[in-house]
């Protein structure tokens, strides 16, 4: 009944002192409706009423905000990747997710998380101005991203002076900045530098080989994939990723969580051949952002490689022989007598050609001393 930017009367409510403690509100009072509550749309408010109040965070910034924290957000669509459709296995519903990479003009980035019909009509092609009040920002592998809650506003190319500011700063520089992503994983080498090296350079400097892992940064081109082993039958447990046994009598054992269980999930753990024009290396990418790279989730790549191998050959093939730019994790490890450099995948996205250009053209600028003017 109640609509976003419609105006009502309310009346028999209850007034009271806000309680912080379930609010993200700054008002010092809250209504609460009762039976008796009555509220009727105010067809004549005309242009005097007030509009939504904002509280821009810069990107920048939300790398540094706690999780769960509900914040106001401008940004401009830089790219947005296709919807994703998947089962949840929780209540078998039919969902759709799509991510929304925005930046602002602190020249930060931050994934948006779309669902449902939000996710299918979304319409990145012009790079839309997005005003979200009361965004939820979200937690993963060290990074920050943003999602939606119930009571979010999202609104698409709004007229306000705000919207036209980001507009044009994306216009005149923005589109063609280097931009630092705060929704880059980083795990366990939180705070590490992402030194840029190409794979020759990385062994010359013999990452990996001291006591902790290191992480660089390279833009390289998958060679090959793995896919008859890309996935591996999983514990049910949501909460549990470990490895299954299979009893071979219809039952499933899970050392971990130490129960036998009729079912499991798939997860995909693809290594994949990456290579530069120096050097190449077999990378590990574990499910979520393999997830993220082929576009499908580890149930429906296990169900494919099982029941449909020309399905699955497909999803695989979509990303053979395209550039990313990984940053990856490095830690020589040791078997017995032998040992072997394992690097891992952090973070995989898709070549921007503008802005790794601006960064060649930076790097070249800093090395020659010769100024952009």
């Amino acid at each position: 009944m109640i609509e976003v930017d419609k105006v009502y009367y309310i009346t028999k409510c209850q007034l009271k002192p806000a309680n912080k403690q379930y609010s993200t509100l700054k008002n010092d009072y809250e209504m609460t409706m009762t039976n008796d509550t009555i509220i009727q749309e105010c067809k004549d408010a005309g242009s005097s009423m007030p509009s939504i109040q904002y509280n821009f965070v810069p990107i920048s910034q939300i790398g540094n905000m706690e999780a769960n924290a509900i914040i106001d957000v401008i940004g401009i669509c830089k790219e947005a990747g296709d919807v994703m459709q998947f089962t949840a296995r929780s209540s078998g519903r039919e969902l759709k997710k799509r991510e929304v990479t925005l930046v602002d003009t602190s020249s930060a980035a931050v994934s948006l998380t779309l669902w449902g019909e939000d996710a299918q009509n979304f319409n990145a092609a012009s790079n839309p101005v997005l005003v979200i009040k009361g965004a939820r920002v979200t937690e993963f592998g060290g990074g920050k991203s943003l999602g939606l809650v119930a009571s979010s506003v999202l609104k698409t190319n709004p007229d306000t002076d705000d919207a036209h500011r980001v507009r044009g700063w994306y216009l005149s520089v923005g589109c063609d900045s280097v931009i630092n992503s705060v929704s880059t994983r980083t795990g366990a080498g939180a705070g590490y530098s992402t030194e840029w090296l190409t794979f020759h350079e990385a062994k010359e400097k013999n990452l990996g080989a001291g006591d902790k892992p290191d992480y660089f940064q390279v833009k390289a081109v998958i060679h090959n994939i793995k896919s008859a082993n890309a996935v591996y039958k999983a514990c049910p447990r949501p909460e549990c990723n470990k490895k299954v046994i299979d009893q071979d009598n219809g039952q499933y054992r899970c050392e971990k969580c130490n129960a036998d269980f009729p079912n499991f999930k798939y997860r995909l753990l693809v290594n994949m051949l990456v290579g530069d024009w120096t050097s190449n290396r077999w990378v590990t990418v574990f499910a979520d952002l393999a997830e993220e790279m082929l576009g499908k989730s580890s149930q429906d790549v296990g169900d494919a490689l099982e029941f449909n191998k020309d399905e699955a050959e497909k999803i695989f093939s979509a990303i053979n022989f395209k550039s990313y730019v990984f940053k990856l994790r490095t830690k020589v490890e040791f078997y017995g007598d032998s040992s072997r450099n394992k690097t891992t995948a952090v973070a995989a996205n898709p070549v921007n050609h503008k802005e790794y250009n601006a960064y060649l053209i930076k790097n070249i600028q800093e090395m020659t001393g010769i100024s952009k003017h």
